[in-house]
């Protein structure tokens, strides 16, 4: 397990360095050699997810199933995603990461113009993984936590709101009215909150299956509310 272990997180850096490397010269070539802080955290955002799609694939076929819940009831055991009678949580998100690797690179072919020097492309990155997190955290047995409250599902729903605090105060004269602001601000942080409260064990929706379909809903909406907010905050 060592051994795999230090494969997967050579691999992983080797795919960030990589990756990042392919978009800083590709950055550079069009901006004549000069890179803003911004290109960088673009480049870093380029590199990552490719980078957590192989140490997810390291993961995944490990065979650890230990941090997986028993499968839910009444469900039957789903080949690959399930073993031992538990779910894979590194399999569903090494599924995650290719998936939306490939539709960020398909995102990135059919813009018509350059992705800003301003970090969007890392940010994006960042508040789509965490979606995933949000959901497949509830998946795992006996997660790190602070008090009732998983570590990473926290952390999570704070680096969406910060995505989302970003693009806000960048939108400039594109900005929404001040309704629906808030309304946009009480409903990523409301589907943090739900999310955070079900996983805790105090909010259920009367059945496993039923509380995983509500994650599920609520980081979906909160995942396309803060990338509209960073498309709006691109057009300004």
């Amino acid at each position: 397990m060592k051994m795999i272990a230090l494969a997967g997180i050579c691999t992983t850096l080797l795919m960030i360095l990589l990756f990042s490397g392919l978009w800083a010269l590709s950055a550079r070539k069009r901006t004549g050699g000069r890179l803003t802080a911004g290109h960088r955290a673009n480049a870093v955002g380029f590199g990552l997810m490719p980078g957590i799609a192989a140490w997810k694939a390291f993961e995944a076929f490990a065979g650890d199933t230990a941090n997986g819940k028993t499968l839910f009831e009444p469900i039957r055991e789903i080949p690959w995603f399930s073993a031992e009678g538990r779910f894979v949580p590194a399999r569903l998100e090494f599924c995650a990461a290719v998936l939306l690797l490939a539709g960020i690179i398909l995102w990135l072919i059919v813009r018509k113009d350059d992705l800003p020097g301003n970090g969007d492309l890392l940010m994006t990155v960042l508040c789509l993984w965490g979606a995933v997190r949000s959901v497949t955290e509830g998946l795992r047995a006996d997660p790190p936590r602070i008090g009732p409250v998983s570590t990473v599902i926290l952390a999570a729903a704070a680096t969406e709101l910060i995505c989302l605090a970003i693009w806000t105060v960048r939108r400039g004269e594109k900005q929404k009215s001040a309704v629906m602001t808030a309304l946009e601000w009480a409903a990523v942080t409301g589907c943090g909150v739900l999310i955070l409260l079900q996983e805790a064990g105090i909010l259920s929706m009367s059945s496993e299956i039923a509380n995983l379909a509500a994650a599920a809903g609520c980081a979906l909406l909160a995942a396309v509310l803060i990338l509209s907010a960073g498309k709006d905050s691109r057009e300004a």
